[in-house]
């Protein structure tokens, strides 16, 4: 991995452009960092292009704890660059590292942190102002966010056999009474369920080591009734 010298040489080599490679929209990322309350628990940064909606993630790490701003932006800088250097993430040989056009955030005080330790970094002097609260991008975040965040609480933790989502309220599904294997998250959801269910829960049951994914891969099957 980098150190911050080589990750800042390497910054200030991409090129740039008002606009992105698609011509369409400005080339403008909006930085927040996001808690992602699950297990582990960590921070996100959190980059948005607002004009397509691109998302890309750098982390997790502790970021919102640290204090003060100073701190956090040290924590922030070496992640924010390599978003760039490192293209987002995309494994595509053909994608070619850019550098942004500008970039801003709805945390001024995360802003003023940053500005500062980009000038000390040696980062490209046109950079080295971040724009602050630019109340679309902030909204255009904060949308894309609650549809990210979504998608990583149905894959985390046990699911309605049903709807595939996570429990609610109390935190906890109803297991099945008879191969304590299938939960659900409601009476609805288990009437629903219960027309495929039944035919599996026999089996379950009958042989408890047997988990409902390994029933259906190996030995449904052989059960024409399955």
């Amino acid at each position: 991995m980098m150190d911050l010298q080589e990750l800042v040489r390497t910054f200030n080599k991409l090129p740039r452009s008002p606009k992105t490679p698609s011509g369409l929209v400005d080339d403008h990322w909006h930085i927040a960092i996001r808690h992602v309350p699950l297990k582990p628990p960590g921070d996100l940064l959190h980059l948005v292009n607002p004009g397509s909606q691109y998302t890309h993630f750098e982390g997790p790490a502790q970021i919102l704890s640290v204090e003060p701003a100073t701190s956090r932006a040290d924590v922030v800088l070496p992640m924010l660059l390599r978003s760039f250097v490192n293209s987002m993430g995309e494994s595509d040989p053909r994608v070619t590292p850019r550098g942004p056009w500008s970039w801003g955030t709805g945390d001024e005080e995360l802003a003023k942190a940053l500005e500062e330790k980009l000038k000390a970094a040696g980062v490209r002097d046109e950079l080295c102002m971040i724009k602050v609260g630019d109340a679309k991008d902030m909204v255009i975040e904060e949308e894309v966010w609650v549809s990210v965040f979504d998608k990583m609480k149905l894959r985390e933790g046990p699911k309605c056999s049903q709807c595939k989502n996570p429990p609610s309220g109390d935190g906890k599904l109803q297991v099945c009474s008879r191969c304590r294997k299938v939960q659900c998250c409601s009476r609805d959801c288990q009437k629903a369920d219960w027309k495929e269910h039944k035919v599996v829960c026999k089996y379950l049951a009958k042989d408890p080591s047997i988990g409902a994914l390994d029933y259906y891969q190996n030995f449904a099957p052989h059960f024409p009734e399955a």
